[in-house]
């Protein structure tokens, strides 16, 4: 290729294309680094940087993990995984992850294996995310009296308490499992469960009140090959007193193919609150549906949410 032509000290038409393509290359440089600062700069205080998934592999050979991505949007590694940490054997394959929690204190990441119990393996898992792009596996937990772990409620001073859908083989009654700040199993509540159906799956806190909520869903045994008959949906919510871990009353939801989850939305009034819960006729596509609860048999005695 030959040099360009000057001519009376004017860059030829080649020339000035090159370097009107180097000034196009050096302004979209300087707008990418301005419009990344930008985004910083908006960037609320506290946002997240790091996403958690547990996972598995498909073909349930390699050990399930936790993964680590990168939840930065100003970063160029914006989405892609930085770090696993996978279980250590015995029980590191199968257990088919479900939901995932977070401690209080954003130091620890809790895994649950829906799956886990029908290789007798142990169910509730925990990494250590002090440092994100180093987790580390702590322990694991095998409640003896449930099993089908779902969700996670974080409690202020460490630990967790965790939604167990069915008894140890997977059908009724469940349990809400507690864990300490060490992470080690502390009780299964309640000490006498119902009998009507008790397979916890949402849950809902709000300690000011004294008040806890979870929703029974299916018992999860009915969903195996293994279990002849159909789906034993439910359709119930439960009223707890927090403090005690006592459940004083059940809510029926008439109709209902699955009482999915269950939030509390707080009410202007401390001592009213609202539930919604999420399920879904038998037949229909999910729903939400609220109530008023009174959260002790005090405020139902005066009436107060009417």
């Amino acid at each position: 290729m030959s040099k360009p032509r000057l001519s009376d000290g004017v860059a030829s038409p080649a020339v000035r294309l090159l370097g009107l393509g180097v000034l196009l290359a050096i302004a979209a440089a300087s707008a990418g680094q301005q419009d990344g600062e930008q985004r910083e700069r908006e960037r609320p205080p506290g946002a997240p940087r790091h996403l958690f998934i547990c996972a598995g592999d498909q073909a349930r050979q390699s050990p399930d993990f936790l993964a680590v991505v990168n939840f930065d949007e100003t970063s160029a590694a914006y989405g892609k995984v930085i770090a696993r940490a996978p279980l250590p054997e015995p029980g590191a394959t199968g257990n088919e992850m479900h939901h995932i929690g977070l401690s209080a204190d954003g130091t620890v990441v809790a895994c649950g294996g829906l799956l886990s119990v029908l290789k007798a393996q142990k169910e509730i898992f925990f990494w250590n995310i002090s440092d994100p792009a180093r987790p580390e596996f702590i322990s694991a937990a095998d409640p003896p009296l449930s099993s089908i772990t779902d969700e996670f409620h974080p409690l202020p001073q460490g630990g967790f308490l965790v939604t167990m859908m069915g008894g140890a083989t997977g059908h009724a009654p469940g349990r809400v499992a507690e864990l300490d700040r060490h992470l080690a199993l502390m009780a299964e509540h309640p000490a006498n469960p119902p009998t009507d159906g008790f397979n916890p799956h949402g849950i809902a806190v709000r300690p000011e009140v004294n008040l806890m909520v979870t929703s029974d869903f299916i018992c999860p045994a009915t969903t195996l090959n293994a279990t002849a008959g159909s789906l034993d949906l439910r359709g119930s919510v439960r009223v707890w007193d927090f403090k005690r871990r006592e459940i004083l009353r059940t809510i029926v939801i008439p109709n209902a193919g699955g009482t999915i989850d269950v939030k509390l939305i707080p009410a202007s009034r401390p001592e009213c609150s609202m539930i919604s819960c999420t399920c879904s006729t038998r037949g229909t596509a999910p729903r939400n549906r609220s109530s008023t609860s009174p959260p002790s048999p005090r405020a139902a005695g005066r009436n107060s949410c009417a």
